[in-house]
């Protein structure tokens, strides 16, 4: 049995310069707010459009697998925007977030977890995820 302790939630508010996340770049400005990198629906700490391990084919996979248009209703591992809705084509559609992280022109680069360097020490058992 639980206790009530074990369920306390912590509120963290990622988008003040004064939450000290692990490396370099944890967070990306985005109209002058803070936010954490989006786009790592496979949890290998490294977001991938192409390739063995991508990000872009479990938004597809959720969906069904053969039709892109297709949808699937609920906060999934893969809906990337966080509306509810797993989405691969179209507006508001879960795939295109993943390319903008990665730099938007080259679907073949990866962006990494942030490394922990001695100037950005990790102060707060925070780390973030994208």
């Amino acid at each position: 049995m639980y206790s009530a302790e074990y369920f306390e939630v912590t509120s963290v508010d990622f988008t003040s310069p004064a939450i000290d996340l692990m490396g370099i770049s944890s967070r990306v400005m985005v109209d002058g707010i803070l936010m954490l990198w989006a786009g790592d629906v496979s949890f290998n700490d490294d977001i991938l459009y192409v390739g063995l391990g991508n990000d872009r084919d479990p938004v597809l996979i959720t969906i069904g697998g053969s039709v892109p248009t297709a949808t699937a209703i609920g906060y999934h591992l893969s809906d990337v925007t966080l509306d509810g809705m797993v989405k691969y084509v179209g507006p508001g559609n879960d795939r295109d977030p993943i390319l903008v992280t990665i730099g938007g022109s080259t679907p073949t680069a990866v962006r990494s977890a942030p490394i922990s360097t001695d100037d950005t020490p990790n102060k707060s058992p925070l780390a973030p995820r994208r």
